[in-house]
């Protein structure tokens, strides 16, 4: 393997290199933000050059944006994420444990897994960060947030995530929590400045400049708020080469010493050092391949049209009052007075021979028909661009059914790769999770309460390779109802073919979402009832249900598909 040694000047230029990159994508994912977040039209931080703020009149916006996010939102994320676990190859670990603890946190994190994936779709790409936490219940050490991928340094030679050699997350740390994490060391803490805000984020220190108490670069600020307004900016860089973990900060000693250094705390199965960090790609640059490419973006310049196009309508609308020509002195100003009040019934002497020539109507143009073609096409290059369906948008159509089907096969191929993506970045992040509950629990194991059994979790439990799976299995709403579909179809042939009613009953209650209390036993029927069923107690579910039971007997189990869908009709 190469030898590389990473200096503090080296970790600095790393994190020079890929803040000037963030710096020059700054003003498009600007306008990326502003088109999901509504606010096209409001360019305070003057990122936008194309001078569409100075349009006079009233400017109108079409949550495009939004609707392309969220619509792709409610697709990706139909229920709680979880995993399946299966046995290694070793065969060492439990995976019913591993699976519980798995499906615990991820249902207690939820949101950040969802706000990752909403970043993802906005920007190139995000980021999920795992990082330790103190707490009592061992269960909870392990916590994660959504990081935008400005914060994110990855080396964008590398053709795969597996294969950086290095990959850092850039934060900053209050004053009092980088003494209490880094030592009582000398800080040139300044205040944090925002991403968006062009001011201040052009020294490499990354805060504002100013006059100095605590160093250079350190605005003014009294002592009592150096708690809450002074930070310092930190480069947690995992240096995968050398094992190391290292803290570099342009705070401390002008970045000519690392903070810490220390080996990587988290191992893999096999024993070489796990990266934290989480990757969430939709999209990637081919030639680049850990550079993603915003889902958005496809659509932002049509987006962009229909906005000018609705704007330039609203405008034309609010012109468009009626207005009238009088011939000066053929009415004064009492009879004016009366024609504006608008009385219904009232009526205006003149002293006239011919009314032609007392007043007419100030003629207008109506808007081109040019302008709403041109919005037909340009939301025509908008649904093209977005990769769902009318349908699954709301919108009626007049397809047939050949059509439909097609557009249902295109449209849950597109998602399902997507749905693909999601799964991988969950499947991914569940090892890191359980090679950071490998050491947490190691110490101090769990109890936990899974399926009406309490289980005893620790380290030793969750030392294997496990086959992990994502529980959605790049599922999406048109997935869902064909496997519904189709299984509700085959239950007769699968009963048939000798499956046993509970394990079939317990995927009928999984994949249609009935209650769990189905799955409890039925209490037998009373001594007097166990007779075979009359004609005309026979249930009223319909005529292919009633002739099923007839034919086989009350309860029987491989008709349940025929009675569930004769009751529909």
């Amino acid at each position: 393997m190469p030898s590389y040694k990473l200096l503090p000047q080296t970790v600095a230029a790393i994190a020079s290199r890929s803040k000037e990159y963030w710096d020059k994508q700054r003003p498009e994912l600007f306008r990326l933000k502003q088109c999901y977040e509504t606010r096209m039209w409001d360019d305070r931080m003057g990122y936008d050059d194309r001078n569409f703020t100075s349009m006079a009149g009233i400017n109108v916006e079409v949550p495009v944006g939004y609707e392309t996010v969220e619509t792709l939102m409610a697709s990706l994320f139909t229920r709680q994420p979880g995993v399946v676990i299966r046995p290694g190859i070793q065969g060492t670990g439990s995976p019913e444990k591993a699976e519980a603890l798995i499906n615990n946190w991820t249902m207690r994190n939820r949101r950040v897994i969802e706000d990752a994936a909403r970043l993802a779709l906005i920007y190139p790409m995000s980021f999920v960060k795992l990082a330790p936490q103190e707490h009592i219940d061992p269960i909870r050490r392990v916590t994660a947030v959504a990081v935008p991928p400005w914060e994110v340094i990855i080396d964008r030679d590398a053709y795969r995530w597996d294969e950086q050699r290095f990959c850092g997350h850039v934060y900053y740390l209050p004053l009092p929590d980088a003494k209490a994490k880094f030592g009582n060391k000398r800080f040139e803490a300044g205040e944090r400045p925002e991403y968006w805000d062009r001011s201040g984020l052009n020294s490499e220190m990354g805060y504002k400049s100013g006059p100095t108490k605590m160093g250079v670069g350190t605005p003014t600020l009294d002592e009592g708020e150096e708690g809450y307004f002074h930070f310092i900016k930190v480069v947690e860089l995992y240096d995968f080469i050398n094992d190391k973990l290292l803290f570099w900060s342009p705070n401390y000693k002008s970045g000519d010493e690392f903070l810490d250094v220390g080996p990587i705390p988290f191992r893999k199965f096999d024993g070489s050092p796990d990266n934290n960090v989480i990757p969430m790609y939709f999209n990637h640059v081919p030639d680049k391949p850990l550079d993603g490419y915003s889902t958005l973006r496809r659509t932002y310049d049509q987006a962009f049209e229909m906005n000018i196009i609705r704007s330039f309508q609203a405008n034309a609308v609010r012109k468009a009052s009626r207005q009238w020509l009088v011939k000066k002195g053929a009415m004064d100003e009492e009879q004016m007075a009366q024609l504006i009040s608008g009385v219904d019934g009232a009526y205006v002497e003149v002293d006239t021979d011919s009314l032609d020539g007392v007043m007419r109507a100030v003629p207008h143009t109506s808007t081109p028909p040019e302008v709403q073609a041109y919005y037909e096409a340009v939301r025509g290059d908008k649904d093209r661009g977005s990769i769902m369906a009318p349908f699954t948008r709301g919108e009626a159509t007049r397809s047939s059914a050949t059509e439909i089907a097609a557009l249902v096969a295109y449209t849950s191929s597109e998602t399902g790769r997507m749905a693909r993506e999601r799964d991988e970045m969950i499947e991914l992040m569940s090892r890191g999770i359980l090679n950071m509950y490998r050491v947490y629990l190691g110490e101090d194991p769990v109890t936990l309460l899974v399926k009406g059994k309490y289980l005893r979790v620790s380290g030793s439990d969750l030392y294997d390779d496990f086959n992990i799976y994502s529980q959605d299995n790049a599922s999406t709403p048109v997935s869902d109802a064909i496997r519904k579909s189709e299984l509700l179809g085959a239950s007769n042939l699968l009963m048939a073919m000798g499956v046993p009613q509970q394990e079939m009953l317990k995927e009928l209650v999984r994949t249609l979402n009935l209650p769990e209390s189905f799955l409890q036993p039925a209490q037998p029927p009373p001594q007097e009832m166990m007779g075979a069923p009359q004609e005309g107690n026979l249930p009223s579910a319909g005529p292919a249900a009633a002739a099923a039971l007839k034919g086989s007997g009350a309860g029987s189990p491989s008709n349940l598909a025929s009675a569930i869908l004769d009751a529909r009709r």
